[in-house]
């Protein structure tokens, strides 16, 4: 896993614990260059080092056919983390246009 996949799974966790936080990335609108481009923004505000790359990268170890290394494997098979319920249903409605 990369540092840059780290530090996004990490600020996704403080965004779990941080009210302010998170709704500071909920609000955020526009195409995916721009929601991406403020949310990299937003982390580096919180202390995070996330680029827009990044948080293309952890999007696509979504997608189908992507391949898993032996960390994310593990995650996936003992079950989604409150992280991923908090977060992948907050951005799931951005990209089906439903916030």
């Amino acid at each position: 896993m990369t540092d840059g996949r780290r530090q996004v799974e990490a600020f996704f966790a403080k965004m779990v614990e941080d009210t302010a936080l998170r709704d500071k990335v909920a609000s955020i609108k526009g195409d995916e260059n721009e929601v991406y481009t403020r949310m990299a923004a937003v982390a580096g505000e919180a202390g995070f080092d996330v680029t827009v790359d990044d948080l293309r990268a952890s999007r696509s170890a979504f997608e189908e056919g992507a391949e898993l290394d032996d960390d994310e494997l593990d995650k996936v098979s003992a079950g989604c983390a409150s992280v991923c319920t908090e977060v992948c249903g907050m951005f799931l409605g951005h990209y089906i246009g439903r916030q």
